[in-house]
């Protein structure tokens, strides 16, 4: 080989090298991981995705952060959020495969610019299975008691 040849050849892994570098590398999602969060949407009559990046934890922490995540509220002022200002959560925790979390008695209230109780409950599960797909099972609770579940009768008169 030639000295120009060598020089090419040397050249051109170098370039190859420094374009993988940057394929690959993602400024501020190094520590990340994707989370897909669905919102209804003021425009139309469909779900509308967001996708944020999250600090990477594990296990019930990762889960704390995304339901705290989602209780926040949509970044686009276009989505609805899913539960009223003011909620917070008040537990977050797994056992035997099953997500507990509880709210407080704001998400139980209706208002405009939040989603149904029942529709936020749904739409809290389906946000919860789509990115933790390793739990068998979601109990919703608000103040203590279980929500849209069988036997309970949550803001029904009896």
């Amino acid at each position: 080989m030639n000295k120009k040849s060598i020089v090419l050849t040397v050249f051109l892994f170098f370039s190859i090298g420094i374009s993988l570098f940057f394929f690959l590398w993602r400024p501020g999602h190094v520590d990340s991981f994707r989370r897909i969060f669905i919102f209804e949407s003021y425009d139309t009559a469909e779900k509308s995705m967001e996708i944020r990046y999250l600090k990477q934890k594990d296990g019930e922490e990762a889960i704390r952060e995304f339901v705290d995540e989602l209780v926040l509220g949509p970044m686009s002022d276009r989505y609805i959020r899913i539960f009223p200002y003011g909620t917070k959560v008040l537990s977050c925790f797994i056992r035997d495969g099953v997500l507990y979390t509880d709210f407080s008695e704001e998400a139980a209230f209706s208002t405009e610019d939040a989603s149904e109780t029942e529709k936020a409950c749904m739409l809290l599960k389906e946000n919860v299975r789509l990115n933790f797909s390793n739990l068998t099972d979601h109990k919703v609770f608000m103040m203590g008691n279980e929500v849209y579940a069988e036997g309970t009768s949550f803001g029904v008169d009896e």
